[in-house]
């Protein structure tokens, strides 16, 4: 069994990437959430969307993009053809409202992004689509099985462990696989900073994150990786998505409710 090289959100942990022991992982909370379950998502062959929102608590104009990304929670599109994930930054904090789902890791993967675009800033709200960046308003979600064929994808949750198996129609040398654990219908009361004052409702937000190496077996790649324990939000959803070794453009993705929706 595998260790996820993880970041967390800033009330969770602390914002360092660390390895995750795989042997001192204490499992009963999230045991707890699927009552020793066994749980199953699988995509189809052709890509799903990966929708990456980079957003903050602290940024006034991030509220709208948020509410658009929420809706997606009643669509039936969710999980099917969309992956939605909302990644709080950190660098709005320093303006009086510490985000506390924000992470300085979060941060460094939207300038990852931007240094694979050419740009040198980056800003909120800011959308990200398959790896691209997505600018001019909301992005555009295709309906299932429009995307190009790729190879099915498949997530098995057990407890704290995931089976992850990725069966591509091009296999390539090396593959890494994320996982990230979601937290829904969280609210906040903020009190200083540009939305001082407001109520604000997240969805889809990224509470854990992490990647590991995905062992390459000609036609099927395997892993099996173990979830980091909750912290002070419960976790949801799972999304979890395959790319290339050396990047960050995702080749298919897979995900869905842990608890019942």
């Amino acid at each position: 069994m595998k260790s996820l090289k993880r970041g967390s959100s800033g009330s969770l942990a602390a914002h360092a990437l660390f390895l995750l022991t795989v042997v001192s992982v204490s499992t009963v909370p999230f045991q707890r959430l699927r009552a020793a379950a066994e749980v199953t998502f699988r995509s189809g062959e052709n890509a799903v969307t990966l929708l990456e929102l980079y957003t903050s608590e602290g940024c006034s104009s991030c509220p709208p993009a948020e509410a658009w990304l929420n809706q997606l929670r009643k669509s039936p599109q969710l999980w099917r053809s969309v992956i939605p994930l909302a990644f709080h930054v950190d660098y709005w904090n320093r303006l009086g409202w510490p985000d506390r789902f924000s992470s300085a890791e979060f941060t460094k993967r939207q300038r990852e992004y931007a240094a694979t675009w050419g740009g040198n800033s980056i800003y909120t709200p800011g959308f990200v689509v398959n790896g691209a960046e997505s600018r001019g308003g909301k992005p555009t979600i295709p309906a299932p099985g429009v995307g190009p064929r790729v190879g099915a994808l498949e997530v098995t949750v057990r407890g704290e462990s995931v089976t992850v198996s990725f069966s591509p129609v091009s296999p390539l040398k090396g593959y890494r696989i994320s996982l990230a654990l979601l937290g829904t219908d969280l609210v906040s009361e903020v009190k200083r900073g540009e939305n001082s004052g407001r109520k604000l409702t997240h969805e889809f937000v990224v509470l854990h994150f992490g990647t590991a190496p995905l062992e390459a077996g000609g036609r099927r790649s395997t892993g099996v990786f173990t979830l980091p324990p909750p912290g002070a939000e419960r976790p949801t959803a799972i999304a979890v998505w395959v790319t290339a070794s050396d990047s960050l453009v995702p080749i298919q993705a897979t995900g869905g409710w842990l608890v019942g929706e």
